[in-house]
């Protein structure tokens, strides 16, 4: 862009080093009216976002996948494009570059994401918000990315425990222990500089120390919606603590609860299966020990 503009202003007898407010400033008002590409080119981006969205043909479906992986890149509770900022940690693309042009603008698009981008908890939070309102340098929020895209998580609680009170260490690891129902973008193992940032980070942001991985501050109650969670977790139970879901093979199966006790819940022996589960759950933790027992 540098070296064309220094060669438009010498083709119009002007200096390279022209002042370029007055280079692109229309001629009705003393510029010389050039054209600035890169303006030229977001505005040709955001007419074919605008375009593409609004299709019924297998474009809207390819449209869609790319939108729904960049969202997953970006990590953020709010779209990207609904209130648009600088992003150090996303890939050079066409979505990021749309991003980009948007920011400079000072526009935005009316869109939402998906309801497992939402608080699953009081005190939830998406990781990279947190990681963002945190200051953390660019690069380590690459590295701090490509470690949640591997684990597949989105906010706080999904690298929590049930109780919402530590961090699983196995996700403090970076290992993959609980599925997603969602289709993630690919993202390879993290190397071993990444995870000693992602530990890194999670201590400065998140948790007290490394060797209970507690947080500094705890969740709260669980929002008992369980269209928020893209978890595939193996135990559900009811928010008035009467009733617990598990799953066996595919089936799932109903138990009465007969005790509680420190957040621990026994299960009868008896169980129902069942064919759907009920929309308003709290997730839980079946017992290592004994599968009739619960954590929540």
């Amino acid at each position: 862009m540098a070296k064309f503009m220094t060669a438009a202003l010498q083709a119009h007898h002007c200096h390279g080093n022209f002042p370029r407010v007055v280079a692109f400033a229309p001629i009705f008002i003393g510029g010389l009216g050039l054209t600035h590409l890169y303006f030229e080119q977001s505005i040709h981006q955001v007419r074919l976002f605008i375009g593409l969205s609004r299709v019924t043909s297998e474009l809207l479906t390819l449209f869609h996948i790319g939108l729904d992986y960049f969202r997953l890149h970006a990590g953020r509770e709010s779209c990207p494009f609904s209130q648009p900022t600088d992003l150090p940690y996303l890939n050079r693309d066409w979505f990021s570059s749309i991003l980009a042009a948007l920011t400079t603008t000072h526009t935005s698009f009316n869109t939402t994401n998906p309801e497992y981008f939402k608080p699953k908890c009081r005190n939830d939070r998406c990781l990279m918000d947190v990681f963002l309102d945190a200051k953390i340098p660019p690069k380590q929020l690459q590295a701090c990315n490509r470690c949640r895209l591997y684990i597949q998580a989105i906010t706080i609680s999904d690298i929590t425990e049930p109780t919402g009170t530590r961090i699983e260490r196995a996700f403090a690891r970076c290992e993959q222990i609980i599925p997603s129902k969602l289709r993630w973008p690919y993202q390879m193992a993290p190397s071993k500089k990444d995870l000693k940032i992602w530990k890194r980070v999670l201590l400065r942001t998140l948790a007290g120390s490394d060797r209970f991985w507690s947080l500094k501050i705890p969740l709260g109650k669980w929002y008992d919606d369980i269209t928020r969670h893209h978890r595939q977790w193996d135990a559900w139970i009811s928010p008035c603590f009467t009733t617990a879901y598990r799953k066996r093979g595919t089936q799932w199966y109903s138990h009465d609860i007969t005790t509680i006790q420190h957040r621990n819940a026994t299960l009868s022996q008896h169980s129902s299966p069942i064919d759907q589960l009920p929309t308003k759950l709290i997730p839980t933790r079946q017992h290592p020990a004994d599968r009739l027992i619960v954590t929540f």
